[in-house]
């Protein structure tokens, strides 16, 4: 198992906020429909500078599955927005997110 290189303030990852947050088991769940569109979107949302630029890109490389390594934390949460934004639901269907905090 890889062990991060940096930790969140507070001594939580970034992956296992969200992790905790959308109540899932294993961090594995959040890679799985529908919690990785539900992951997304919570990305999207969450307050980016809590939490390392290392930490950003790896849930990047993770839950996106790209090998984009971005320069600045704000990059990289706009990925997560522009991911949530090509996941929107059709007109007409309901939207739902995770709450953030």
């Amino acid at each position: 198992m890889r062990t991060p290189l940096h930790t969140a303030v507070g001594g939580a990852e970034l992956l296992e906020e969200v992790r905790n947050r959308l109540h899932c088991a294993y961090l594995s769940d959040l890679r799985f429909s529908p919690m990785k569109t539900q992951a997304i979107r919570c990305l999207a949302n969450m307050d980016g500078c809590r939490y390392s630029l290392w930490e950003w890109n790896d849930a990047i490389a993770y839950l996106l599955e790209e090998n984009t390594v971005c320069g600045d934390i704000l990059t990289a949460q706009d990925r997560f927005r522009q991911a949530a934004q090509r996941m929107l639901p059709a007109a007409g269907h309901m939207l739902v997110t995770a709450t953030v905090q």
